[in-house]
């Protein structure tokens, strides 16, 4: 793999965590602390990986940075915008514009073909139908599925699907690209690949992805790591 970009270029914070602190209620009376004053900034162009053992809170800050949840304590701002001041639809319209998400278990669309899938965020977002399936079928040869477009998921492998995933998240070259173990379905070979593949493809955005590979948090800028 390529060695990772100099993070002293990156100086505009497209995500930001200020002493967030996140608990969920467990019975009663009982909370389980997730974050405790987390505070990270993901700049342009800049690539940081989430390590950290099960349960240390990885896929709580993958939400918070996409809005789906929103914090009561501390900060998490998105190219500017203070998401916990934003409804849920202002926050959708924000995730829309500008984040992507592949996520561990894929959330494809299973009625829809691998090509449907992947153009289907760059349709919601106003582009031409056949410029959306243009760069949808551009995106699947990219990622080595181009004989594959036609086939629903439940026709795909795992690989494969992990693949469609990462074309329908680098297609519309996402400001903030989340990433929850992006390649953890994917043979050594084939990871290295698809992940300098991703960076290059994503290379203005900036990307937070969780990992439990060494070899892939490597590949990152920097790793921060959650205990």
């Amino acid at each position: 793999m390529t060695s990772p970009s100099d993070p002293t270029a990156h100086t505009t914070p497209v995500l930001s965590f200020d002493d967030v602190h996140y608990s969920y209620p467990k019975r009663r009376k009982e909370i389980v602390r997730v974050l405790r004053g987390l505070s990270v900034d993901v700049a342009a162009g800049e690539r940081v990986a989430l390590i950290g053992r099960s349960g240390s809170g990885k896929s709580t800050v993958l939400s918070l940075a996409s809005g789906r949840l929103v914090t009561p304590v501390g900060t998490v701002t998105v190219v500017g915008h203070d998401l916990a001041t934003l409804t849920a639809d202002e926050r959708a319209g924000l995730r829309l514009q500008h984040v992507a998400h592949v996520h561990q278990d894929f959330r494809l669309m299973p009625r829809y073909s691998a090509l449907e899938n992947v153009e289907l965020p760059l349709r919601l977002q106003g582009v031409a139908p056949a410029v959306a399936r243009e760069r949808a079928r551009e995106a699947l040869e990219r990622v080595g599925l181009g004989h594959r477009v036609g086939h629903r998921p439940k026709h795909l492998s795992g690989g494969e699907q992990q693949r469609v995933a990462i074309a329908r998240a680098v297609v519309r070259q996402p400001t903030l690209l989340l990433a929850d173990e992006p390649t953890g379905a994917l043979d050594v070979e084939l990871r290295d690949e698809i992940l300098q593949l991703m960076f290059t493809l994503c290379a203005a955005s900036a990307i937070l992805l969780v990992t439990h590979d060494p070899a892939v948090a490597d590949a990152a800028d920097r790793t921060v790591r959650l205990s």
